[in-house]
């Protein structure tokens, strides 16, 4: 505090996000903020990039994006590695800039050389998918190990990803299943999905269903959607755990919400078959219906052959009906009982 009231910028800037968070002070954004405007004052870097976030975001200041992409430029000339990389984030989205890829790749490739991650990760992006730069696979495979060796868990999932297509790099699903692991155990959702998948399948790994288990449970708590139908389909199947109808329908509707809506075709399998609900057809065909206008195929097939199951029945219902009229209007029908499969009521064979 004592440094911060003489003048020293590092200290201000220091203080100012000491108050932003509220550690071990009242939280206060705008004594933040001011303590930051001071920092800048001294071109101090750091209060330059917290306070470009502060005009993007409207927090406190007015939003204005020209202001952050000029805060982040003074950063970035300070050789702020963040703020090279935002500054390119910015340059790539035209935000508060007009949109210049090859200004984009200039920032992160200052940052990338440095070793910052997130830039190494970003050009790895503008490599693989041609933003600025000539299409090269091997080229952002290149990056994203340099990313990813440092920990950056997207890179790492991206890199598996190549191992796994082989995607700039030779074919090894070894390789790959050992990224999605170090992505996964850093707690990125995607890569313990496809970690869970790859135990699943015996890809790169022996199969173990219920490690599959496990990774897909990790991505739920995450809330990752594909999760939570992955194992509602486990608790329907008994594949990694004990079967269990109703806890398969609680993680299909979980699954829904999030907008995973091909669990609309499970639900609607459950509800046909009466397991873990009460059997409901009208129930099963709504939900079949709401898959169709999503367009998921798969539940195009179950519509039909329960559309086709219910003219059936209509059928057999009429012609029930009109042997029944026939012999309540006292016509012989016995002739037709086999071929109805009716057994008639004959009072005269009961037992003695």
């Amino acid at each position: 505090m004592q440094l911060a009231q003489h003048g020293n910028a590092e200290a201000q800037s220091q203080l100012g996000k000491i108050y932003f968070n509220g550690e071990g002070v009242p939280r206060d954004r705008q004594k933040a903020v001011e303590w930051w405007m001071k920092a800048e004052q001294q071109d101090d870097g750091a209060a330059q990039v917290y306070l470009s976030m502060c005009y993007k975001e409207g927090i406190v200041v007015q939003r204005d994006l020209d202001k952050a992409a000029t805060l982040l430029r003074k950063a970035a000339e300070n050789d702020v590695l963040e703020a090279q990389n935002e500054l390119g984030m910015c340059y790539a989205s035209g935000t508060g800039v007009e949109q210049d890829y090859a200004q984009a790749i200039e920032w992160w490739t200052r940052a990338a050389d440095f070793g910052f991650e997130p830039a190494q990760f970003n050009l790895g992006v503008c490599y693989e998918q041609g933003y600025g730069v000539q299409q090269d696979l091997e080229r952002a495979a290149d990056w994203f190990r340099m990313a990813a060796e440092q920990g950056h868990a997207p890179a790492q999932y991206r890199l598996g990803n190549y191992y796994e297509y082989g995607y700039g790099v030779e074919r090894d699903l070894q390789q790959a299943f050992a990224w999605y692991k170090q992505a996964a155990t850093h707690g990125y959702s995607e890569a313990q999905i496809t970690l869970g998948t790859c135990f699943a399948l015996g890809k790169g790994v022996e199969q173990d269903i219920s490690q599959a288990f496990v990774w897909w449970e990790f991505a739920a708590r995450q809330g990752h959607p594909k999760a939570h139908h992955n194992l509602g389909v486990c608790y329907e199947r008994g594949e990694g755990v004990q079967q269990d109808f109703e806890m398969a329908v609680q993680y299909y509707n979980r699954a829904v919400e999030l907008g995973y809506l091909k669990s609309l075709c499970n639900l609607g399998n459950l509800y046909y078959n009466g397991q873990g609900v009460e059997k409901n057809l009208d129930k099963a065909r709504e939900l079949w219906q709401r898959a169709v206008d999503n367009g998921i195929k798969e539940a195009q097939m179950n519509l039909d052959l329960l559309n086709k199951n219910n003219d059936e029945q209509r059928k057999y219902n009429h012609i029930i009906n009109a042997y029944l009229k026939a012999v309540n209007d006292g016509v012989d029908m016995s002739p037709y009982t086999y071929k109805m499969k009716i057994i008639p009521n004959d009072d005269s064979k009961k037992d003695d």
